[in-house]
């Protein structure tokens, strides 16, 4: 919705509507007390060059007339002709994505914490039978099993413990593919 306002609207036409008058691409600041025009429009933005003032003209009639930004947008898209009401379909389809979305995440942060204190586990088991603190015969064939894919185990702790949403997104995703996602 906001890029047909742009379209439809120019900041020049925001401005004038305010009452401001521009003359060759200045006007006077209506943000602070201006006798010398200090403020410019290029493309569809303004600049005040005395009191810093700027942006779009969703920021020009947020600040101009004390809106928040939605009612900003709104009374734009009513000067532009654009309705801002949503078909209830599409607000309901909108719910179901917003809630699947988050029934999504709150699988993954399980799987995520379940991973990584099983592979916490498992590091630690290799760590202990490597400085000799388990010795048994039941300790060893369990480390010749393990260690052939800790390298593995190590790169997916990493990832888990120190990298991004995105990354971690991907790891799960890998999982659930190879059927690891319930672990």
């Amino acid at each position: 919705m906001i890029p047909s306002i742009k379209r439809l609207i120019t900041i020049e036409s925001v401005v004038t509507d305010a009452g401001l008058r521009i003359i060759k691409g200045k006007a006077l600041c209506p943000f602070h007390h201006d006798t010398v025009p200090s403020m410019t429009f290029k493309y569809d933005r303004f600049k005040c060059w005395s009191c810093g003032a700027g942006g779009d003209i969703i920021d020009f009639t947020e600040r101009f007339y004390g809106l928040d930004k939605k009612a900003a947008i709104e009374m734009l898209a009513g000067r532009a002709g654009i309705s801002t009401v949503r078909p209830s379909s599409e607000v309901e389809r909108q719910r179901r994505d917003r809630e699947k979305r988050e029934q999504l995440l709150k699988e993954f942060r399980a799987w995520e914490q379940k991973r990584v204190n099983l592979i916490s586990a498992v590091l630690c088991f290799h760590r202990q039978v490597l400085a000799g603190e388990l010795l048994s015969e039941a300790d060893f064939i369990a480390l010749a099993e393990v260690t052939c894919i800790i390298p593995e185990i190590e790169w997916e702790y990493d990832i888990l413990c120190t990298k991004d949403d995105d990354m971690k997104l991907e790891l799960y995703g890998e999982a659930i593919r190879n059927g690891r996602g319930s672990i």
